[in-house]
């Protein structure tokens, strides 16, 4: 799918990585994108990445791929609130978060 669109170049995937990992260059920028190979026919929009339903039956790359997004989703569901979190680590500019 990528590769037909015209503002990808430089595809490839990166076999020396200890996760799955494509990288190309969308509209000029680098992009790695780490990704799982699910025994699925197709991935519901709402698929919830915690349910320990879909780490059965993967390999072992996929599945230290989707244990970093796991990780990092259970993290931020123990943050009290994500707005604070956001405006001290600079991801959202002061004066767009404060009224």
């Amino acid at each position: 799918m990528l590769e037909t669109r015209k503002e990808v170049s430089y595809l490839l995937c990166a076999k020396d990585s200890k996760v799955s990992l494509m990288r190309f260059k969308y509209d000029g920028i680098s992009v790695d994108l780490s990704y799982a190979q699910l025994k699925v026919m197709s991935v519901p929009d709402n698929m919830d990445v915690l349910n320990p339903f879909i780490l059965e039956n993967i390999d072992e790359t996929s599945w230290k791929c989707l244990s970093g997004v796991r990780a990092n989703m259970q993290i931020l569901q123990l943050v009290p609130n994500l707005e604070i979190l956001k405006i001290r680590s600079g991801q959202v500019p002061v004066s767009v978060a404060v009224p």
